[in-house]
């Protein structure tokens, strides 16, 4: 084996001299090449220069300025959240309050920030999945770690409304919420106590769930 190795690197050695002696520039090519190396090095050097200047003076790459705004600062908040936009544009956030144990909603408008609580019976508010119904109205899939749940809210003119989906052992989490074209809410989530994907939608008979995948640990 040494020895083929050896024979290898010998081979390789003779075609590198045989290639470097084939290819001889003349006089003029040569000083033309080193010309346009030299410009080219130049070249290299002013972007690198003027990139490192960049990245040292600028605590941002892109244009445009980054806005960054505290939401909520009550304790150790912000798990879990899921970013939406309102029907007018502005941005609403469903999270998971871990000081307290809720699912809170965020949303803001001319005026501010505002803060709800949606949830806090027991421990709640993992992986929510935010939405706004077709009438403009928050919707939020959440997970209920108190009892293994999945569970769904939503809000209208009257108030918060939450509805226990799926009560396994321990169903919810990883929720993905979305509503379909006749508006009602539809959900896919992962069913730990079996490994599986489900999922859950409803219509005017109610909730129906569906297992969608059980061939290993899966959803």
């Amino acid at each position: 084996m040494q020895i083929k190795k050896s024979f290898s690197l010998i081979a390789v050695a003779v075609v590198i001299l045989l290639c470097t002696a084939a290819v001889t520039l003349s006089p003029a090519a040569q000083a033309t090449n080193a010309s346009t190396t030299a410009a080219a090095s130049t070249h290299t050097a002013q972007v690198n220069n003027v990139t490192t200047a960049a990245v040292k003076t600028s605590p941002i790459v892109w244009a445009g300025t980054l806005n960054i705004q505290t939401v909520d600062s009550s304790g150790d908040v912000g798990w879990y959240t899921s970013l939406q936009f309102t029907p007018a544009g502005w941005p609403a956030i469903s999270y998971y309050d871990s000081t307290n144990q809720d699912l809170k909603y965020a949303y803001k408008d001319a005026s501010g920030w505002h803060i709800q609580t949606v949830d806090s019976s027991g421990d709640v508010g993992g992986y929510t999945s935010l939405k706004f119904t077709t009438a403009g109205w928050p919707a939020i899939s959440y997970y209920n770690q108190t009892g293994g749940d999945l569970m769904y809210t939503y809000k209208d003119a009257s108030g918060w409304h939450k509805q226990t989906v799926d009560s396994g052992v321990d169903v919810g989490k990883y929720s993905s919420l979305r509503l379909t074209t006749a508006g009602w809410p539809a959900i896919g989530y992962y069913d730990f106590s079996n490994g599986n994907l489900k999922y859950a939608y409803k219509d005017a008979g109610g909730w129906h769930i569906q297992t969608v995948d059980s061939s290993g640990d899966v959803g």
